[in-house]
């Protein structure tokens, strides 16, 4: 299975948005955008519906990655 970070990098780079513009939209630093996309750091359910709004996809298709 693909992990949850991997598949939020990709959304974020299909979207052509960088780290930077997704942490403003949301109010998280950049910095822990990239750890989540590293697969350092699990994404909260909170920061899911966030990237989900900013995608314009269900947080549905990211919770099936999650565990």
């Amino acid at each position: 299975m693909i992990p949850l970070g991997t598949i939020l990098k990709a959304y974020r780079l299909v979207n052509d948005s960088s780290t930077c513009e997704v942490a403003k939209l949301i109010k998280k630093s950049s910095a822990y955008i990239s750890s989540i996309e590293a697969n350092h750091k699990s994404p909260s359910l909170s920061f899911l519906k966030d990237v989900s709004n900013i995608y314009q996809v269900p947080v549905s298709i990211f919770l099936d990655y999650k565990s």
